[in-house]
Formats: structure tokens, sequence, C-alpha cells
């Protein structure tokens, strides 16, 4: 059976989307310095690491942040759920099997690849971050960038995995900011 014109161009972009994952690990993976900057960038995003700094935040902040903190993990977990559900219906494995696991804050469980749920946690967070506090806008969107960026250089993920994820963290983050703002939050 032929492929239609659609097949082919879809077989093209993911064929482009594995090359140029690959070339990127390729040329950070031999780097050392940049390697473990990639990496520790990489955990930034780590979901243990931002539920800790919301309880951090609860527990000190003032009244206005507390209410931030909290629509923003609302977002969070919303974002966690649909990145979950898509992780289960696509299966796509990761870029190096269980050895790319390794980049999951829980490895046992998370073997699959599309969408990252860092990028997406990392551009939901900067969505709510950047509406509670404009000043910290340019900042926390680099390093939502830099997350996603980070987690193919690792190895982590394929570039689309990371796309697909920042598109579901904008959905949930701009979700949550329309939500806050309708119901007066």
């Amino acid at each position: 059976m032929a492929l239609t014109a659609f097949q082919r161009a879809l077989q093209q972009l993911v064929h482009r989307d594995l090359e140029l994952s690959a070339r990127l690990v390729t040329a950070v993976e031999s780097r050392r310095v940049i390697y473990a900057m990639c990496a520790l960038l990489a955990h930034s995003g780590d979901g243990p690491i931002w539920g800790i700094l919301g309880a951090l935040g609860l527990a000190i902040g003032a009244p206005h942040d507390r209410t931030g903190i909290l629509w923003t993990t609302g977002a969070v977990l919303l974002t966690a759920l649909v990145v979950t559900a898509i992780k289960y219906t696509v299966r796509r494995p990761r870029p190096h099997g269980l050895e790319s696991a390794k980049w999951s804050a829980m490895p046992k469980h998370d073997v699959y690849s599309f969408p990252s749920g860092h990028a997406a946690r990392a551009v939901c967070i900067a969505w709510c971050v950047s509406a509670l506090y404009p000043a910290a806008c340019v900042p926390i969107v680099l390093w939502a960038l830099g997350v996603g960026l980070a987690r193919v250089a690792v190895g982590a993920h394929y570039g689309s995995d990371v796309i697909a994820g920042m598109m579901v963290g904008s959905l949930a983050g701009s979700l949550a900011l329309a939500l806050r703002f309708l119901f007066n939050w």
C-alpha cells in the first residue's frame, strides 16, 4: 500500500527529529563540563524539587504568594495528569530505553518519553511565575527553554517530546491564569 503525502511528510519529520536529537547528544556527551551543566539543568525541572519549593513557599510566603503557589500547584498537577495520560497512550520509548529513564525522578515508572514531563512542568511554572512576578518573566522563560534543551542533550528525550511537553505546559499554565483571573483568585 502506498504512503500518502502526509504519511511521507510525517516519516521525514520523525526521521529529522531523531537525527537532530542524536546530533545534540553527540555534541554534548564528549564535553564533560557542558554535559554536567546540561545534567544539572535537566534535573532542575524535577517534580520533587518543585514540590519542596512549593511547600516552603506555602510555609513561609506572604498571603499573596501562598495563593499564587496554590494555583500554580494546581496547574502543575493538571500538567502531570495530562502528560501521564499521553505517555501511557502513546508509549514512545525513550531514546536509549531504560538507560534514558535515569533522567527521571521516578526511573522505574517513567519509561516513556512522549511528551516530556520536565519540559511541560517548566513551561507551566514559567507561565505562572511570570504572571505573579512579571520582572521574572525573561529569566524563568529562559530557564524553561533550557530545561527542555537539556533534556534532549542528556539523551532523556527527543526534540519532539520536548516541544509537545512545552505545548502541554503552556495550555495548563494559560488555563490556570484564565481561571485565576476569571474567579479573581
